[in-house]
């Protein structure tokens, strides 16, 4: 009873585990592009100096990205879905039509790191009993797949989207508060962006590699990515001649 409680505590804490490592990388995507190209744009458009034209167009693509990125982060799972649903059904007509080939490739795999037959075989009889069971595991512990649930996929939309969202207005802040001085906006923008992308790309690496080297490192790789993102769409603007 108590080994039993225990599978499926590991169980649970191994889905939050990866429930949490997935909303963490969807703000993730959504931050980072919702700080770059809202950032890239408006940057681009402050050439016209025309605090109005920017938030226009600013805004317009904010929306329009977040909506976008949201969508393809429910599109995202839901293939991730069918991928898992293609994969059971093939593993289970390996299973009904050839057993005795897949049970080896399972056993060769659990040889592989060096379980004896003695503990090998004695596991691989229990699981054939139920071949339900025995899908499930090769899933799990052989093709390394979780089904991600409709459910996730919705909350993904909605994560990458409204992160997205709020790391874009970082960006457009300053030409709200500085709304007659185009100029003063995106310098004061440029401020805040690259102070939040590096804070951004630290706390990222942190949480991904833990080193705090090579996060110092990450951040400022981060940051040149928006400056390059920025300068490129500013200096464009500028060589067709735009004033």
């Amino acid at each position: 009873m108590e080994v039993s409680e225990s599978l499926i505590f590991d169980k649970k804490r191994g889905d939050i585990s990866v429930e949490s490592s997935r909303i963490v990388s969807d703000i993730i995507i959504g931050l980072s592009d919702g700080l770059t190209v809202p950032f890239s744009l408006a940057a681009g458009l402050s050439s016209f100096y025309n605090t109005q034209i920017v938030l226009t167009a600013g805004m317009a693509e904010l929306i329009s990205g977040a909506v976008s990125m949201g969508l393809g982060g429910y599109l995202a799972t839901k293939s991730e879905v069918d991928h898992f649903e293609h994969m059971r059904k093939t593993q289970m007509d390996l299973l009904t039509h050839a057993p005795e080939n897949r049970l080896q490739q399972i056993l060769n795999q659990l040889q592989s790191y060096g379980i004896v037959n003695e503990v090998c075989k004695p596991l691989i009889f229990n699981l054939r009993q139920n071949p339900v069971d025995f899908v499930n595991f090769v899933m799990r512990f052989d093709l390394c797949l979780q089904k991600p649930s409709l459910r996730t996929a919705w909350f993904s939309a909605i994560t990458i989207g409204m992160s997205y969202f709020i790391g874009g207005l970082i960006p457009l802040a300053p030409y709200f508060v500085f709304y007659n001085n185009t100029l003063m906006g995106f310098k004061v923008s440029i401020i805040v962006v690259a102070a939040v992308l590096f804070i951004f790309g630290y706390l990222k690496s942190v949480y991904l590699i833990g080193s705090i080297k090579r996060s110092i490192y990450s951040a400022f790789q981060t940051l040149l990515v928006g400056i390059i993102a920025a300068g490129s769409a500013f200096g464009i603007v500028r060589l067709l001649g735009v004033r």
